[in-house]
């Protein structure tokens, strides 16, 4: 592997001069001769500078961190994609931490997290999780580097990047109901944060702006099955709904839980949409080979990505780090998992 002091030489110059004019050093004070001969040497040597060594020098890893519990999510999937696009044309690279905050062996999570913000491992790190316990913290609070978090806000760290989610919700209700719909279920997720919370006044705002009651008999959430009761969302609203009956549609929050939700349904012979119709928070690929294929509402994940890794990088280059909302609105993904409401 080529040197700098290979470079020199056959360059003819002294090895600082190389450095500067290699690294985009301002001050090199070079004639232009000069400077298209280095570059000439360095490209006949197929030189490669020493990261490590030029990180140690700009204290700049060119690396930025991302946390992310659900690797397997299908909307964290689309906004990966998202964040390694923007990383990449931004010539960093990426570091993927992909373990939940929550669950055993905290001491050594706690270390690790110690060792990724504050070791110089990486020049920013993105978080996107659900939940993090009061134990992390004092760690985040006093990082080396700048935070971003992704999909959520956060009241320890004031740098965010969000979507429209109250909005999404609202466009769905007012799908279902410009198909027939007036008996509407919603599914969410039992994790505390905005994104849970602002999806969940969305439900309730739409309903009011359509004028339609919200019933509590056709509301559940958690995962899937849910681990603290052994159930799910769907068997709860079946049994909390034997007096009234079932609603004719659903909106599920989580896209992730869709296909769940709708698989369960063709288990207990509930047919989709004829005897109930399900929409999708958030759109994702899964979505198109769901049977029947999952109508969505459209969120821009991939470019909450983009977003989110623009915003660590300025921050890194001292800019100051702010709360974003992207301005794009939802839209609805029609597919074959909504339609009227059966007579």
């Amino acid at each position: 592997m080529s040197t700098l002091k290979d470079v020199a030489r056959l360059a003819r110059v002294d090895i600082s001069t190389v450095s500067r004019v290699l690294s985009g050093d301002p001050k090199q004070v070079a004639k232009e001769e000069t400077r298209e001969r280095i570059i000439a040497a360095a490209k006949a040597l197929e030189y490669r500078p020493n990261q490590v060594a030029r990180s140690l020098r700009s204290q700049s890893t060119s690396t930025i961190g991302l946390i992310a519990p659900q690797l397997s999510d299908f909307a964290f999937t689309t906004m990966l994609n998202g964040i390694e696009n923007a990383a990449l044309k931004a010539g960093k690279g990426l570091l993927v931490v992909g373990w939940d905050f929550r669950g055993s062996n905290s001491d050594s999570k706690r270390e690790i997290l110690l060792h990724l913000l504050n070791d110089g491992i990486v020049d920013g790190v993105l978080i996107a999780f659900a939940t993090i316990g009061d134990e992390f913290a004092p760690i985040l609070l006093s990082s080396k580097v700048p935070i971003v978090i992704v999909n959520r806000k956060s009241k320890l760290i004031g740098a965010s990047v969000t979507v429209k989610d109250g909005e999404a919700v609202k466009t769905a209700v007012e799908h279902l109901t410009s198909l027939g719909h007036s008996r509407i279920g919603y599914i969410g997720l039992k994790a505390g944060t905005t994104t849970v919370a602002d999806r969940l006044e969305g439900f309730y705002s739409g309903m009011k702006t359509m004028g339609l009651e919200v019933r509590e008999e056709w509301m559940a959430s958690g995962p899937y099955p849910d681990p603290d009761s052994g159930n799910t969302p769907l068997a709860s609203i079946i049994d909390s709904s034997k007096r009234i009956g079932l609603p004719t549609a659903l909106i599920v929050a989580s896209v992730r839980s869709a296909p769940q939700v709708i698989s369960e349904m063709s288990e207990r012979g509930i047919k989709v949409p004829l005897d109930m119709s399900v929409i999708g928070i958030g759109d994702t690929e899964f979505a198109k080979i769901t049977s029947p294929k999952l109508t969505t509402v459209w969120l821009p994940f991939e470019k909450m990505g983009q977003k989110s890794v623009e915003m660590l990088i300025n921050a890194v280059e001292g800019k100051e780090l702010i709360d974003f909302k992207l301005p794009d609105s939802p839209r609805i993904v029609l597919r074959d998992s909504t339609g009227a409401p059966r007579q």
